[in-house]
């Protein structure tokens, strides 16, 4: 046995040795290119999230318009949340910074075109999983996912009673602030 394996390890190193890993088909091969991830540079209180920095406020509360007024008088938007990664980030640094007391409005509505979710940037809103909540409310055997507000509940808020996902409300509501630099 001990021959048998000392033969495989010859034979092996044998092969491996006759490998020219100079040449440019290999070299292409060895080839490692790596991207410098960008550092992003936030200013105190603020988080940094997808390249862009984050101002999580648990302590005001406001209606959709009061929180974007608030967004904006800092030069900052109310938070999009547009990508998967960025998304679970943001859950993440909540549940970190144990900022989960509140709900918190994102910068979607419907206002214009009911039923047609945009960005306050004007992009489209990714729908259904996994990002807007499941909902039983008006029939416990049957879940349909949100957004179900009809023409009444026309901005989007991360919801703590769903576990922060997507909910729709009326703009009136009172919620926290969750603000962004531009991406």
């Amino acid at each position: 046995m001990l021959l048998h394996t000392s033969l495989l390890s010859l034979c092996l190193l044998l092969s491996v040795s006759a490998v020219n890993l100079d040449s440019p088909e290999n070299q292409q091969l060895i080839k490692h290119e790596t991207k410098p991830v960008p550092v992003i540079e936030c200013p105190n209180g603020f988080f940094p999230i997808a390249e862009r920095c984050v101002l999580i406020d648990p302590f005001l509360e406001g209606t959709w318009s009061e929180v974007l007024y608030f967004c904006s008088s800092f030069e900052l938007e109310i938070v999009e949340i547009d990508s998967a990664s960025m998304y679970e980030e943001l859950l993440k640094l909540l549940r970190y910074h144990e900022l989960e007391e509140r709900d918190y409005w994102i910068g979607a509505r419907d206002e214009t075109d009911e039923g047609f979710w945009t960005w306050e940037s004007g992009n489209p809103v990714a729908m259904g999983s996994p990002y807007w909540a499941l909902d039983n409310y008006y029939d416990s055997s049957n879940y349909e996912i949100e957004p179900r507000g009809s023409t009444s509940e026309n901005c989007a808020y991360l919801s703590k009673a769903r576990y922060y996902y997507f909910d729709d409300a009326p703009c009136t509501s009172m919620k926290s602030a969750i603000c962004q630099t531009p991406p």
